[in-house]
Order: C-alpha cells, then sequence, then structure tokens
C-alpha cells in the first residue's frame, strides 16, 4: 500500500453508516484534478471518529484533503476506455474550516500543543558553492592525510 496526501473536490454528499461491530465509517468520492486538465475519481472510506466527522460535514463540491492508503487498480468504462480506480482508506480528513481555524489559532499567537524545536542556523556555503566543512576544504586544497 501506498501512504498518500490526496486533495479534490467532494462528488455528491457523504454516506454515513455503522460497522457490524457498531463502529462509525463514512465513505465519498472525490473528484481529483490531474496535471493534464482530466479529472480522476477517488473512492474514500474512513473509519476514525475525527475523520467521520470532518468528511460528513461536508457537502457536494467543498474542497478536501485526505491522508491514508492508497490502492490503484484499473477498471474498463462503459466506452471500452481503461481507466484508472484510485481507493483510499482516509486516517484523516483535512477541510477548509480546518485549515482557516489552525490559520486563525497560528496568527492569533496560539500554537496549541506544537512542539517548539528550537531553530538552528544553516550551514553558510562557501563562495565556491562547497559547504562550510572541514572535509570538503582538505579535499579542495588537495590535502588527503587524515581523511
Amino acid at each position: 500500500m501506498i501512504e498518500t496526501l490526496i486533495t479534490g473536490k467532494l462528488y455528491g454528499a457523504p454516506k454515513h453508516g455503522t460497522t457490524k461491530n457498531g463502529g462509525s465509517y463514512a465513505n465519498a468520492k472525490i473528484k481529483v484534478p490531474t496535471g493534464d486538465g482530466e479529472m480522476l475519481f477517488a473512492s474514500i472510506i474512513c473509519f476514525s471518529d475525527s475523520a467521520v466527522q470532518a468528511l460528513c460535514a461536508l457537502t457536494d463540491g467543498d474542497p478536501v484533503a485526505c491522508v491514508g492508503t492508497l490502492k490503484v487498480s484499473t477498471y474498463v468504462s462503459k466506452t471500452g476506455d481503461t481507466r484508472v480506480s484510485l481507493d483510499i482508506t482516509a486516517s484523516r480528513v483535512m477541510t477548509l474550516y480546518e485549515v482557516k481555524r489552525k490559520r486563525d489559532k497560528t496568527e492569533a499567537g496560539d500554537r496549541g500543543s506544537a512542539p517548539q524545536y528550537p531553530r538552528t542556523p544553516r550551514r553558510q556555503a562557501q563562495p565556491s558553492g562547497r559547504p562550510n566543512d572541514e572535509a570538503w576544504q582538505a579535499m579542495a586544497n588537495g590535502d588527503l592525510e587524515g581523511l
């Protein structure tokens, strides 16, 4: 399986259901634009409560991003063309509402529980374009002793 992040627009309304053991799930189709101007359809199914809630809050045409496991296969259309089929088991569904809410929190200075890592200075490149490293300098000067 392939881990993926895929974006597109919801095609139709999501369907909500309950599994045999009482768990919740949702499935939907999204239209995914390709680089050549065509559209692919991807089938999305999710089982986590947060992903189910996010997907079920959307309506037809809403933009959506899904993270999860991708299965790629092919099928023959009614016109006889071979087409690609994308099936995604989504572990996370992100909507524009969620992105806007996170952006607003960040702009307000509240980063929530996100870890704050110290910034490390970037290495400065030498004028020759080589990294600032003793080994590179020694090789550039022809001094190979000690390497």
